[in-house]
């Protein structure tokens, strides 16, 4: 009987050292979020930090998706959120929405299957 309430007790006192815990490292996310973001604010300021692979840029220039390049490939483009919202009235995607979150910043990596994909819409979409 006494080792099941000495066990009890001892259980008791982990869930409660375990939730005055639980703040700790909630503000300790939060604080790192915060300090995250606020490097890549900084990073974004600094053109010596926008190196991709081979040296390319790792963010595109191009201001719009079709005008990408087959040299786009591999860098990301930033997006616009006021101009993505109204242009998908239906919403963001969710996989994009959590790209966003994830990345901190509202970019997407140019993939060849997408310029592959896009050439193909323009060749069904342009009457040759």
């Amino acid at each position: 009987v006494k080792n099941a309430k000495s066990t009890t007790a001892t259980k008791g006192k982990f869930n409660k050292s375990e939730e005055d815990a639980a703040p700790a490292k909630v503000d300790a996310a939060v604080s790192e979020a915060q300090a995250r973001a606020r490097r890549l604010a900084m990073d974004e300021k600094d053109p010596t930090l926008d190196v991709g692979p081979n040296g390319l840029p790792l963010f595109t220039s191009m201001p719009s998706l079709s005008l990408f390049s087959r040299k786009d490939t591999c860098s990301y483009f930033k997006f616009s959120m006021e101009s993505l919202k109204s242009a998908l009235l239906e919403g963001l995607p969710t996989r994009m929405v959590k790209e966003f979150e994830d990345s901190l910043r509202p970019a997407l990596l140019v993939r060849q299957s997408f310029l592959d994909l896009r050439e193909i819409f323009a060749e069904l979409l342009i009457p040759h």
